[in-house]
């Protein structure tokens, strides 16, 4: 069996491809350099000692936390199958997955190119399946922004804005998906959104608290925000330092040091990236190497 990703490339999603094989190498290269040198500058700020980091809450994150958000990316897969009329069982979305977040780390949007291509070849409508992949990304924007502004509330005079707008593109985006499939989809997609915005938070209280830094509710849906909006930006590997940075500014008005808050978002995505790689790489030597 091929991994998701393999096979012949056409049309845009091939001269997608030629892009990232051409440009992956320079990009990675500053993506990595600039967020390393962000974890150095922000632990030389605070006079991080290492062996102070709390080893209990990684170890939550790692063998809890990373799993249960790669179960979680399977039920939303499942269900973009259930969407485009493709029947997709758990364990194979486990593996598509996998794929798709070790995807992620290319300098294009990988893992939605991952989903699309799954969807694909599982039966489903080119069209119809690039757009529910669409849809269902703007919806997990909208549904991390109604969380972030939520957390904002007090906080940040911007807060009531960007709440109203994320539930009118939360709404756009449900009555498309309930256009091209049916409404029980859309109101599937939007629950799934709420619970894995749940567990991003969950994922940075840990990581905050492993630098002995414990997050309020609010104060973890705010930074839960910044993360998903930091992986818009899909031209930096997997928006690689952009959601550190982007938390790193909001820490400021909520009253945690910045640096903090840029190594919290750090540890985070080198946990999350390290269990990801370790299941892609199970599901590549288990099943796709055969």
């Amino acid at each position: 069996m091929r991994s998701p990703d393999s096979g012949t490339p056409t049309g845009a999603v091939g001269r997608l491809r030629r892009f990232r094989h051409r440009w992956r190498g320079p990009i990675i290269g500053v993506a990595v350099l600039a967020f390393v040198c962000g974890i150095i500058w922000s632990a030389a700020r605070i006079n991080l000692d290492p062996t102070t980091v709390g080893v209990g809450p990684l170890l939550v994150l790692f063998l809890v936390m990373v799993p249960l958000t790669l179960a979680y990316s399977a039920l939303n897969m499942m269900l973009l199958g259930t969407a485009a009329n493709v029947d997709i069982g758990f364990g194979e979305g486990l593996r598509i997955s996998a794929y798709a977040q070790a995807a992620e780390m290319l300098p294009l949007p990988g893992g939605a190119m991952v989903r699309t291509t799954a969807l694909i070849r599982s039966g489903g409508p080119k069209v119809t399946s690039a757009g529910l992949v669409i849809a269902f990304a703007v919806l997990w924007i909208a549904s991390g922004a109604i969380g972030g502004s939520l957390g904002l509330l007090g906080a940040h005079p911007s807060a009531p804005l960007l709440l109203a707008a994320s539930f009118v593109l939360l709404g756009v985006c449900s009555l498309w998906i309930a256009h091209v499939s049916r409404a029980g989809i859309a109101m599937a997609a939007t629950a799934l959104r709420a619970i894995g915005v749940v567990v991003v938070a969950v994922r940075l209280y840990l990581s905050f608290y492993a630098l002995d830094v414990i997050l309020k509710g609010p104060e973890a849906l705010g930074f839960a925000f910044t993360v998903i909006l930091g992986s818009v930006a899909a031209i930096i590997p997997a928006g690689l330092g952009i959601g550190e940075a982007l938390s790193a500014v909001l820490a400021h008005p909520i009253g945690i040091a910045p640096e903090i808050a840029f190594l919290a978002v750090a540890l985070n995505r080198l946990v999350g990236f390290v269990g990801n790689m370790s299941f892609a790489l199970f599901f590549y030597i288990t099943v796709d190497s055969r």
